[in-house]
Formats: structure tokens, sequence, C-alpha cells
């Protein structure tokens, strides 16, 4: 499948509040629609106690992107967050995804590019769920239409 340069996005309000540095929790349910250019609508819904990090990584890596920047960007994270560790979707897809949205979020293509090239040599990092990885695999759910099996599970 040829990759889009940018993938189309909307989403509800994204209210959270911080637990500790670093550390977030959405405070409102939230919806968010990704359309891909081969007419498939990815519906994520992420409930209200989900909990994440933002951008993962120190505060080094945010001479290149924010750890939460504006309503867009934190979708972006929401996204890449819920799809890949939570849900499941491949790493290499979830990152495809991240990728292609930065463009709508609005982030500088090179910057997108970087981001993209950060969290794909970091796939080793991931193994067995964390508890709150657990947890939060029950506060999010995804759909998608038509059914599409290119999301690599």
């Amino acid at each position: 499948m040829k990759l889009p340069d940018a993938i189309g996005f909307s989403a509800t309000d994204i209210i959270i509040r911080p637990l500790k540095a670093r550390w977030y929790e959405v405070v409102k349910d939230v919806l968010i629609l990704i359309h891909l250019d081969d007419g498939t609508t990815i519906k994520l819904h992420i409930k209200a106690g989900f909990k994440f990090d933002g951008r993962s990584g120190g505060w080094i890596f945010d001479l290149l992107l924010p750890n939460l920047g504006n309503q867009r960007y934190c979708a972006c994270v929401l996204v890449h967050d819920a799809l890949c560790h939570e849900i499941g979707i491949s790493y290499p897809m979830t990152n495809w995804l991240f990728k292609g949205m930065l463009i709508h979020a609005p982030v500088a293509k090179w910057r997108g590019k970087g981001a993209y090239k950060g969290i794909s040599t970091g796939d080793w990092y991931f193994g067995a769920k964390t508890p709150q990885e657990v947890q939060n695999s029950t506060l999010c759910y995804v759909e998608w239409t038509p059914q599409s099996s290119h999301l690599g599970r």
C-alpha cells in the first residue's frame, strides 16, 4: 500500500488534566475520525479516564515536537497511543498514521518526518503491556468502515 503524504482527521474537543509531569488523563470522552485515501474511515473512541504521557520521550524532544501542543496535535498523540499500545494495531501502522496525521495537525513536514523516524526506531522498546495499558484498553475501542485488512493487528 502506498503511504499518503497526509491523512485527514477530525476530533471532538480533547479535555485533559495533568496528573504529574508528562502524565495526563482524558476528562471527557473523545471521538477521533481518521480518513484514509482509500475510502476507509477509522473511528477511535476514547473514554474519560484514559491516561497517557503526551508525546513520549524526554524534554529534549520538545525541540522537535511539543509534548502536547494544540488540540489537533494532541489527537495525533492519542491515536498513536490508543491504537498501538492499548488496542494492538501494529506498531508500523500506527507510526504511519501518526506521520500522516501530523501534516494536518498542522506540524511542519520535516518535523513529522523526524518524529516518524524517532518513533520507528523505538519499536524494540514495547513488550508486555503495563498495568496502565491494560486498564486503558478497557477505555478505548476502534471501528473502521469499510472493513479493512491493512490495519494489521
